[in-house]
């Protein structure tokens, strides 16, 4: 994602990744250096010095020192050890909550000074690692390695904002999809305004406060969960956030500007502007069994790069027979439409066809063993 804005934008870049997906290889023309483990950067220190730009995925974010070394190497940083290490600590979490007035359900290294009997577990290193823990189990974990905070339910809403020069602002939200069972995974990003005025405005002064005490530096993301109480933070991702694809090239723009590297004369690309709406959605092997990744499935769907502009797109495209295991993510599917329901609509369609075309059922999870049954029009086809 971040190499293709890189590469929209009119930067050379190379890649590395724990993964090196097909899309991506074709993306940097091979420039891309498969990591075997989080700690493995053998020969990524040539790449910097060959490529405008070397980008770092895979959750190598989410290491304080991997980071230190990248930020060094990196133009400009996009992971940085700073903010991960201060976003680490609850309390500064906790006083820009208070600064901003959305301090409802603060971070504590207890679970049981919250009301409810389940709290969300959280490394705020590694976001991916949140997860509900029932009262009887909360004594497993570490105080010394995690926080928690009391499980609210609610919608999810993702805000990007760039730091520059001590103020933070903010380039658009989008509503997060979850897993119809675990509404803590994090399935996909439909853009659009979900917050109102007021509420946009208590997340803004959020935003400000963590640049203040942290001093970020570039673009990052803050997740909230909104309900009719109001809205309050749960994370906080000191990086470019996976749902800036279905916001727009300008996020990438204005994270390099905010670094002082001003993007070439290149237009943007993007999905027709009559189309408001973009929209992704991860799919997952959720079969028992493992399965192999079908060329078939590169033939009847478009590549993202290789057409911005096309309704409907295909992502993080796994290499050729490779085998996904079960639970693990097969590829993402992008759309674009006129409202979000236009959107949803095509997405479990691309879904469905995707998962025909690897022999997988596609299974409405809301509704064990129910099938969901959704055809592509000629439009999505195209």
């Amino acid at each position: 994602m971040v190499c293709e804005m890189l590469v929209r934008l009119g930067f050379e870049c190379s890649v590395a990744d724990l993964f090196a997906d097909r899309d991506t290889q074709l993306i940097c023309e091979g420039r891309v250096t498969k990591l075997e483990a989080l700690s493995d950067l053998g020969g990524v220190e040539r790449l910097v010095r060959e490529n405008d730009f070397v980008v770092f995925t895979g959750g190598l974010e989410g290491s304080a020192a991997i980071a230190d070394t990248l930020s060094r190497w990196s133009k400009p940083a996009f992971a940085s050890r700073k903010s991960l290490e201060d976003l680490a600590d609850y309390r500064i979490l906790n006083q820009a909550m208070t600064q901003a007035g959305v301090d409802r359900y603060p971070f504590s290294r207890d679970p049981l000074t919250h009301d409810s009997g389940t709290s969300v577990f959280k490394n705020l290193c590694h976001s991916g690692t949140a997860r509900m823990v029932a009262a009887k189990d909360q004594t497993q974990f570490s105080k010394d390695e995690c926080v928690f905070q009391q499980y609210i339910s609610g919608m999810s809403v993702s805000l990007i904002f760039v730091a520059k020069n001590g103020t933070a602002t903010c380039l658009g939200e989008s509503k997060q999809l979850v897993d119809p069972v675990n509404d803590l995974m994090w399935v996909g990003s439909i853009s659009g305004q979900f917050l109102n005025p007021g509420e946009k405005a208590a997340a803004n002064r959020f935003a400000n406060s963590l640049t203040s005490l942290v001093g970020m530096t570039g673009v990052f993301g803050i997740d909230f969960v909104r309900n009719e109480d109001g809205i309050w933070p749960v994370d906080v991702n000191p990086r470019i956030p996976a749902s800036a694809e279905v916001i727009g090239d300008h996020v990438m723009r204005n994270h390099l500007q905010a670094f002082g590297i001003e993007c070439p004369p290149v237009a943007e690309s993007g999905a027709d502007s009559s189309e408001l709406c973009q929209g992704k959605k991860v799919i997952f092997n959720r079969s028992p069994n493992p399965v192999r990744f079908n060329e078939a499935v590169l033939e009847e769907l478009p590549f993202r790069f290789s057409n911005p502009c096309s309704p409907t797109n295909i992502a993080d495209v796994p290499q050729r027979d490779e085998v996904i295991g079960p639970g693990h993510p097969i590829c993402t599917v992008l759309a674009s439409g006129n409202c979000e329901e236009a959107v949803h609509s095509v997405l479990a369609a691309l879904e469905t066809k995707v998962l025909l075309v690897l022999g997988l059922e596609n299974i409405d999870l809301a509704k064990p063993g129910r099938k969901v049954n959704c055809e592509l029009d000629a439009k999505t086809s195209s």
